[in-house]
């Protein structure tokens, strides 16, 4: 049993040194990453960058770059995503403004054919007035133009 420990802690220990010598532990405002480091070293294991101002970045600039990438990847996510919601966006507005087409189309149609009707019974309508106006049984037997020049009697 003791023996099993040992054998953990030095593995702990040294997967713990491994990666202190290639990994650098940096916290941001965003989070916790990691980075690569170019040389096997203890130095620079841990950096805290949610308070550096521009000489700090200056000091470290494989930590700046690393930041500008990881930065980069973020945004360029972000515009991904962001162009997948505006495409979604674009689709559900031309489907619905092809919905309200059809519905003003059809309602154009409605009132063309009731519009259509009411014109039919007008025109059968001053046809029978006419009709009777020529057979003499009607209100128009007189001419409209004579009616006017006509007095009328009280």
């Amino acid at each position: 049993m003791r023996r099993t420990i040992v054998i953990a802690v030095a593995a702990f220990a040294c997967g713990s040194l491994f990666g202190a010598m290639n990994y650098t532990l940096i916290v941001g405002d965003d989070g916790v990453g990691f980075m690569k480091k170019s040389e096997l070293t203890l130095s620079g294991a841990y950096y805290d960058v949610r308070e550096w101002g521009a000489l700090d970045y200056l000091k470290h600039p494989d930590v700046a770059v690393w930041m500008a990438q990881r930065k980069l990847k973020q945004v360029a996510s972000a515009a991904r995503e962001l162009k997948e919601d505006i495409k979604q966006g674009a689709k559900e507005t031309y489907q619905k403004v092809k919905e309200e087409a059809k519905d003003v189309k059809e309602g154009v149609k409605e009132g063309a054919k009731d519009a259509g009707e009411a014109t039919k019974e007008q025109y059968q309508e001053i046809k029978e007035k006419v009709k009777d106006a020529v057979n003499g049984e009607g209100e128009a037997a007189t001419p409209p133009a004579q009616a006017a020049e006509e007095p009328a009697k009280e």
